[in-house]
């Protein structure tokens, strides 16, 4: 991902149809990107970037609020990011259950660390 790394993650409960989470994700420890959506659906987990509600002609659109390009071999470059996020997200869910505490854990991954209560979030 040519240096942009994910040092932090943060989990926002939210089980509203499909959705799941709300997960602000900082990057190199400072570039941080709040409103990823974690959705369950039929094959499991999966995240969506940013997106902004609009009206447009008295309907409802969501817009993308952040891109990611394609890289050299057509992947999509989001989607170790998108990965990371579900690993986390995994991780998160399997500490929430044994734990509430307000401090961030770490799950011992790449620096990652999860928080385990809607205490001390940053959004």
């Amino acid at each position: 991902m040519n240096g942009l790394t994910v040092s932090r993650v943060f989990f926002k409960d939210y089980n509203k149809g499909s959705m799941r989470a709300w997960a602000d994700v900082q990057f190199n420890g400072v570039l941080m990107v709040r409103g990823f959506k974690v959705f369950e659906g039929s094959n499991g987990l999966f995240i969506k970037e940013p997106s902004e509600r609009k009206e447009v002609e008295g309907e409802t659109k969501y817009f993308a609020s952040i891109g990611f390009p394609k890289d050299w071999y057509g992947r999509d470059a989001a989607n170790p990011i998108f990965e990371e996020i579900e690993r986390e997200y995994a991780a998160y869910k399997g500490k929430a259950s044994t734990s509430q505490s307000a401090t961030p854990k770490s799950n011992g991954s790449n620096n990652i660390v999860s928080v385990g209560s809607d205490d001390n979030m940053p959004f």
